[in-house]
């Protein structure tokens, strides 16, 4: 199965308290043999915008509207 979280921001890019629920969620749905994307706004600083993929998880950041 298929399941898409998302978050205000990727925990690799910003550690905090809900930042990581989302990721400890998704990686424990990988662990279960799901396909698990995030979809999380970000900065500039933090990683680029677009797909990415992390410890087999898929990543898509998209900016912040200024």
């Amino acid at each position: 199965m298929n399941y898409l979280a998302t978050c205000d921001r990727f925990f690799g890019d910003a550690p905090g308290g809900a930042y990581r629920i989302a990721w400890e969620f998704a990686k424990e749905i990988r662990n279960l043999g799901h396909e698990v994307a995030l979809l999380c706004g970000s900065f500039p600083e933090d990683g680029p915008c677009g797909p990415a993929e992390v410890e087999g998880i898929h990543i898509v950041r998209y900016r912040f509207p200024n």
